[in-house]
């Protein structure tokens, strides 16, 4: 999609990117157009997917651009005196643009957090918009009169009765699923992590007339995750489990070009989830868990449980709070390698943004900052969860029904997902006392206290001597070593020669020297720092590429784009 002042006379009177579930491909536009000229801009609160579109009402003399209400489908907006342009893709805006200028602040959030936060781009005249997004166009002025959200995500607790709570969920969900399987002759493929959210989508699955395939990837022959995934299959009848072995040693130089031309602010490091796809050329829609935070509480986030400590604290003393449990880097390394590094300023930014949510409870203020900047910039940017590749990818734990169940969720149904799994204790007795990945533990163990810690102490005898030895009694291997992936050979050539190609504005923003010396301890003790780097590196070395003569540095990555 992309939409300008100069095209706007050129475009249709309606277009539609992405899916809505319970729809499916070929009802979903003629619904989504039937709504619309019905109900105006008020249909958007009962569309339930992963979209984008537009809408031109002649009777009033407004173009209306718009996104689903969890912000998983992006639109990138530039708007100045003289032009505007909205696209879905990142590069699409800049190419239509010929104003640019690097975002500072954006790129030490990415360096520190792993995603920029709320609107802000890597160029400081195209933002994101937010979820649930309304710009509305005058067709005869040819101007942006108003920028307006449809929904907004906001906790109001209600559902307090636990049994009905948890009922309430199992439908829900149950529902979710159905819903994502709505192409009479399409061919599924499910993501079998082995974790809960898998489990719930095959639970549901299995009972639907389609042809399904479960599948779980690997950097290892064998592993904890191909382990647990096969035995859930198996236990729900499921025999035609797939493993996905993945290209470990150079997955960065088959995969970071695609990445970059997709989502330069996305650590590169998910550059290797590409290669989960080689397998299922057969599959035309994918169906996944997704990292949702909709039935976690933000403790999660905090295994210690510190939150405790600030539930009554000043406003500042919980936005500080908030501040330090998603900061996911060191920045005293930062400051040595970014010159514009600026953690007082960026710490003073997030709360300013905290404090404009006018948003008291602990809780709800880190719920918030979640959904609208780690879980729709980070989670929801994996490219399996995303439109990468030919698969259509779609995940029943962010449908509308879902979201509005789970503001209505008190703090301690969500709190370290108590409710969720209790419910999954109740839908699915048979998988509840198989253990996940990477832990000794399943539904049934935590009630016990001295179980747990029975089970906790020998599952760590057991880790250390498959370390020692690659053999144990229990656990099974990682199925992902970034650090050691990273490592082999050929990605390590790859990031050395990104660090050391010529790079003029990589040199007027960093220190590459200070980051080649520590280069072996990034890679060792925050390899995602290190691949954050990397996605900077690439973006500014093809962003330079365009600005010099008009051409995209990685040509085949731009004309997919």
């Amino acid at each position: 999609m992309l939409i300008s002042k100069q095209n706007i006379e050129q475009i249709s009177d309606f277009g539609f990117e992405g899916f809505l579930n319970g729809k499916s491909s070929s009802e979903a536009n003629t619904y989504v157009l039937n709504e619309l000229q019905a109900k105006g801009m008020e249909a958007l609160n009962g569309f339930d997917g992963s979209y984008c579109g537009w809408y031109i009402d002649r009777s009033d003399g407004v173009l209306c651009i718009f996104n689903d209400r969890h912000g998983m489908q992006d639109i990138y907006f530039y708007n100045n005196s003289n032009k505007w342009v909205i696209s879905s893709s990142f590069w699409e805006v800049i190419y239509a643009t010929d104003q640019h200028s690097i975002d500072t602040m954006a790129i030490m959030q990415f360096l520190s957090f792993g995603y920029v936060h709320w609107k802000q781009t890597f160029l400081n005249e195209i933002s994101l918009c937010a979820p649930a997004s309304i710009i509305s166009i005058d067709i005869e002025t040819n101007k942006v009169v108003k920028q307006t959200t449809f929904w907004k995500h906001q906790p109001q607790p209600d559902l307090f009765d636990k049994k009905n709570a948890k009922e309430a969920m199992i439908e829900t969900i149950k529902s979710s699923v159905k819903q994502c399987f709505n192409e009479s002759n399409g061919k599924y493929a499910i993501a079998n992590s082995g974790g809960l959210d898998s489990r719930w989508n095959m639970f549901f699955a299995q009972s639907l007339n389609h042809q399904i395939t479960p599948y779980t990837y690997s950097g290892y022959t064998q592993s904890d995750a191909n382990y647990i995934a096969n035995k859930v299959a198996s236990e729900l009848g499921m025999s035609n489990q797939q493993e996905i072995h993945i290209s470990t040693n150079n997955f960065l130089e088959l995969y970071a070009q695609k990445h970059i031309g997709h989502n330069p602010m996305l650590p590169l490091y998910s550059a290797w989830y590409y290669d989960a796809h080689k397998e299922l050329q057969d599959q035309t829609v994918n169906v996944n868990g997704f990292i949702s935070t909709f039935f976690d509480a933000f403790t999660y986030m905090d295994e210690k449980s510190s939150y405790k400590s600030f539930v009554q604290g000043s406003q500042s003393e919980k936005a500080n709070y908030c501040y330090d449990i998603y900061l996911a880097s060191n920045t005293t390394l930062i400051e040595k390698v970014y010159k514009n590094a600026q953690v007082i300023e960026m710490k003073d930014q997030f709360i300013a943004e905290l404090d404009e949510l006018r948003i008291s409870d602990l809780g709800d203020l880190c719920d918030t900052f979640d959904f609208n900047c780690r879980q729709r910039r980070l989670n929801k940017n994996e490219p399996w969860t995303n439109y990468y590749g030919h698969m259509e990818s779609r995940s029943p734990l962010v449908s509308n029904a879902i979201a509005d169940l789970s503001l209505r969720l008190p703090f301690e149904y969500r709190d370290q997902r108590s409710l969720y799994k209790e419910a999954a204790c109740k839908a699915m007795p048979a998988l509840a006392s198989i253990r996940f990945e990477r832990t000794p533990f399943n539904l049934l163990d935590e009630s016990d206290k001295a179980l747990s810690a029975c089970k906790k102490f020998f599952w760590r005898l057991d880790t250390k001597l498959y370390k020692t030895i690659h053999m144990s009694l229990w656990y099974k291997g990682n199925h992902k070593n970034l650090s050691g992936w990273l490592s082999e050979k050929e990605n390590y050539e790859f990031i050395t020669r990104i660090l050391n190609e010529e790079n003029p504005l990589a040199d007027e923003y960093f220190n590459r020297d200070e980051l080649l010396q520590r280069l072996d301890e990034v890679l060792r003790t925050d390899s995602v720092l290190l691949t954050s780097f990397l996605s900077v590196f690439l973006f500014l070395k093809n962003f330079s590429a365009f600005k010099e003569d008009g051409k995209p540095l990685f040509n085949k990555v731009m004309e997919d784009v």
